[in-house]
C-alpha cells in the first residue's frame, strides 16, 4: 500500500469579481486595469501589522525643477517637457530644455519601481548609465535632460 502524503491546502485570494489574486495585492489588475498596489506587511509584529505601501518620490537636485519634490501616486508617472493626458497615468511637465515631450515614465509592477525611456532625444540614465527600462532602487540617481532626481522611496501604512 502507497504512503499518502499531507499536502496543506492552498489559499487563494479573490478578488470581488472571482479574479484570482497575489495574497499580496490590495487592487485586481484585471478589474482596475492598472498594476496592483503591491503591499507588504514586513517588520511588523502580527499584533500592530497593517499593510505598507512602497510609495516612490523623485527629489530634483539639479536642473530648471531643483529642490521640488515629485511624488508618483498612480501606478504610472509621466515626466517631460509636455506629456500627453492618458488614462490611468499622472503626467508632470518640467521647464527642461533639453527633456524630450515625453521623456520617461516611472511605473509601479510587482517587482517594484522601473523607469522606461520613452525613445527621447537625449536618453534616461540611472546612477550614469543609459537605459530603456531599468528597475528603481531607493538612493538612485535619475539624470533626464540636465534635471537630475534622487529616487526615494517610502514604506507607508496603507489606508483601510
Amino acid at each position: 500500500m502507497r504512503a499518502m502524503l499531507f499536502r496543506p491546502a492552498r489559499v487563494i485570494k479573490h478578488c470581488a469579481e472571482g479574479h484570482e489574486m497575489s495574497m499580496a495585492w490590495r487592487t485586481c489588475p484585471r478589474c482596475t486595469g492598472e498594476p496592483p498596489e503591491h503591499v507588504t506587511t514586513a517588520g511588523r509584529s502580527p499584533r500592530t501589522r497593517r499593510a505598507v505601501v512602497h510609495a516612490l518620490a523623485l527629489i530634483a537636485t539639479h536642473g530648471p525643477a531643483r529642490g521640488q519634490r515629485i511624488e508618483c501616486t498612480a501606478a504610472r508617472l509621466k515626466l517631460g517637457k509636455a506629456p500627453r493626458e492618458e488614462e490611468g497615468c499622472e503626467v508632470r511637465a518640467l521647464a527642461d530644455p533639453y527633456l524630450s515631450r515625453e521623456h520617461f515614465a516611472i511605473e509601479r509592477d510587482a517587482d517594484g519601481w522601473r523607469v522606461r525611456d520613452l525613445a527621447s532625444t537625449n536618453g534616461t540614465a540611472v546612477n550614469g548609465e543609459r537605459v530603456e527600462d531599468a528597475a528603481l532602487r531607493e538612493g538612485d540617481e535619475l539624470r533626464a535632460g540636465t534635471s537630475v532626481f534622487q529616487v526615494r522611496i517610502e514604506a507607508r501604512d496603507a489606508p483601510r
